[in-house]
């Protein structure tokens, strides 16, 4: 699930990625429990997707998806 304003389970999500799909990303960041990684938008905003547990600083379990 995309989330906007920020990486917080909190946030409204507009959007659930189906399986498999592809996303670029331009960062990361561990908060609230997970691994974000930020999406830019067309309109310039942003979409914040997890992808895996966080211990705050590490990646806790498996990620969901790859990276490259």
């Amino acid at each position: 699930y995309a989330r906007e304003g920020g990486p917080s389970t909190k946030n409204r999500s507009p959007y659930k990625f189906p399986k498999g799909s592809r996303i670029k990303y331009d960062a990361y960041a561990h908060n609230d429990g997970y691994v974000w990684i930020r999406q830019k938008r067309a309109a310039g905003d942003y979409w914040y997707i997890p992808t895996g547990g966080s211990n705050g600083s590490r990646r806790t379990g498996e990620a969901w998806g790859t990276f490259e």
